[in-house]
């Protein structure tokens, strides 16, 4: 299921995106493409792509997804860890329940994503031994790269909108409070091209800036949707 603080966003969203939504009955392409940064400023990119059919259920849609291919690119140093996720098994979300507006309601939970991040841990471990860092270095970059490989599982943090999305572009700044009274924020940017409302988007780009004690953190994700 959907987190419970995503109750309110929903609400929202269904509520903005009353207009006709119009899902294709043929089978489309969707790609979710994610671009995480590592503590050295270089990239890990990791795209999947899914075969997905959407078909009408009770008073909404039901999504099927079945995974197609898989991509990544990263830089020498984590090759071992790129390995690993182009090799894991990765369902998506799918099943997936949509309201009759097309807003997201339920998401299916993926084994896999445990697995995944048991795998990311051992590899992020048998990087930094090699690279012969110790002490706080290694607790802190070890967190960094399983993060960044375990966000990248099939079912984080897909918006609930992305298959009718409420607006094309939107723009917003959350102040995220620190111990000792100080804070930081996360700047979240959405871009979304669209043949016009109610057919599914073309491309929607989501962009996060978190800006937390001083560092400054970016992440990209792209979904794509075509024909098959």
């Amino acid at each position: 299921m959907l987190p419970g603080s995503l109750g309110a966003q929903q609400a929202k969203l269904t509520a903005q995106n009353a207009r006709h939504f119009a899902p294709p009955q043929t089978p489309v392409v969707l790609s979710r493409t994610i671009w995480r940064s590592l503590p050295d400023g270089k990239n890990i990119m990791v795209r999947r792509s899914y075969e997905v059919r959407i078909a009408a259920l009770d008073d909404g849609y039901l999504v099927n997804g079945a995974l197609l291919d898989t991509v990544v690119e990263a830089p020498p140093p984590v090759a071992m860890l790129a390995e690993l996720e182009r090799k894991r098994p990765d369902a998506g979300p799918f099943p997936l329940r949509l309201d009759r507006h097309g807003i997201i309601t339920e998401v299916a939970e993926s084994p896999a994503d445990g697995a995944a991040r048991a795998d990311a841990t051992r590899g992020s471990a048998l990087i930094l031994k090699k690279a012969a860092q110790s002490g706080d270095a290694q607790d802190k970059a070890l967190a960094v790269l399983t993060r960044v490989l375990s966000s990248t599982s099939g079912s984080a943090a897909w918006p609930i909108d992305l298959f009718n999305p409420a607006q094309n572009n939107r723009h917003e700044v959350r102040r995220v409070p620190l111990p000792g009274g100080a804070s930081g924020e996360v700047d979240v940017s959405i871009n979304v091209q669209r043949p016009g409302p109610g057919p599914l988007p073309e491309l929607f780009e989501r962009t996060v800036i978190t800006r937390l004690d001083g560092s400054e953190r970016t992440s990209r994700e792209v979904w794509t949707i075509g024909s098959r």
